[in-house]
């Protein structure tokens, strides 16, 4: 995902959020005033959330900016089914590899490895130009 702009900003804005996030749920588990709780909530709304959400939205639009470009250089529907084919078949190994480690991953519990090989098996598959360029 990174050539897309903003999209390193975005995962790091987001797990910064998530940790934040994490840390007021163990606060709130042994709070001691309602204050303490109140003002991590704030502060991690205001600073890592307001961040997140910032930038994750300039990912997306620069994401779906990029995609209905490529949508608009494709004629009918030949023409998205004949490049989703050779998109396939030029990636098919790729594809495999990563199913593959998948299924190790799932097996063993690696939440980390299993989302990034289903990741890059979702890229493989629908981010594809049209077969004439």
């Amino acid at each position: 995902m990174q050539s897309y702009l903003f999209a390193g900003d975005c995962l790091e804005k987001g797990t910064g959020f998530m940790d934040s996030f994490h840390s007021w749920y163990l606060t709130a588990t042994r709070y001691k005033s309602k204050v303490e709780l109140s003002d991590l909530a704030f502060t991690t709304l205001g600073t890592n959330g307001n961040d997140s959400w910032y930038n994750c939205y300039l990912f997306y639009y620069d994401f779906s900016m990029a995609y209905e470009q490529k949508f608009d250089r494709f004629n009918d529907f030949g023409d998205i089914y004949l490049s989703f084919i050779f998109n396939m078949l030029q990636n098919s190994l790729s594809i495999k590899k990563q199913t593959e480690n998948m299924i190790k991953s799932y097996a063993s519990h690696d939440t980390v490895t299993f989302t990034r090989s289903l990741g890059s098996v979702l890229r493989s598959i629908l981010d594809f130009n049209m077969y004439t360029s």
